[in-house]
């Protein structure tokens, strides 16, 4: 299908932030494969086209300032 999502979150506030990783963490302690799974491919910003050109069979990634180059 060639569908691409750019999606960020830009009026919710701090704490929503934080209780979306809180979340996360304990998904990730009760289901640890599971969370890894929706997450696909891991690319530094300044690599960040990788993830746009990634053809892994996978739709999610994460780009990260703190990921090696």
């Amino acid at each position: 299908l060639e569908n691409r999502v750019l999606f960020g979150s830009v009026n919710a506030h701090r704490q929503d932030w934080l209780a979306a990783v809180a979340d996360l963490e304990r998904a990730r302690e009760r289901w640890p494969e599971a969370v890894d799974q929706f997450v696909t491919l891991r690319v530094p910003l300044d690599r960040f086209q990788e993830a746009f050109d990634h053809r892994g069979g996978k739709a999610t990634f994460v780009l990260s300032d703190s990921l090696p180059g």
